[in-house]
């Protein structure tokens, strides 16, 4: 790979962090949609910034039960209702409830979050 040549990358902890970064950088980029189907730009970016948080929450080195997802899905959909009121519609629910449950599969967990916002035991069955 053309990142890892050059004279700071031939060892060390700086090129061990720049590539680590560049990998969360790019897995945040490939599963993040860019439109949850809200009535405004704003509100994706409202529903957008929701996701990112849950998804850094998730890929933190502290492991994450079924119920504090749901939670954390919960309260920053009350959060955002306050401006967007069209979040709790089921495009955007569903489609927030996705992008976690593909981050989900994505570090290893054995469970996701259906549609309505519920736990579900096994692996995500709708992203390979």
């Amino acid at each position: 790979m053309g990142l890892r040549r050059g004279p700071r990358a031939r060892g060390g902890v700086f090129s061990f962090l720049f590539l680590a970064c560049m990998d969360y950088i790019y897995f945040l980029n490939t599963t993040h949609m860019k439109s949850y189907e809200m009535y405004t730009p704003a509100g994706d970016r409202a529903c957008g910034s929701l996701v990112k948080s849950i998804q850094k929450m998730i890929l933190s080195n502290v492991r994450v039960t079924p119920p504090q997802i749901a939670q954390a899905i919960e309260d920053g959909q009350v959060k955002i209702e306050t401006k967007h009121p069209e979040v709790y519609d089921t495009e955007p629910r569903s489609n927030i409830c996705h992008e976690v449950s593909k981050t989900l599969k994505d570090a290893g967990y054995g469970f996701f979050i259906d549609s309505y916002c519920n736990p579900c035991d096994g692996v995500y069955p709708y992203y390979n």
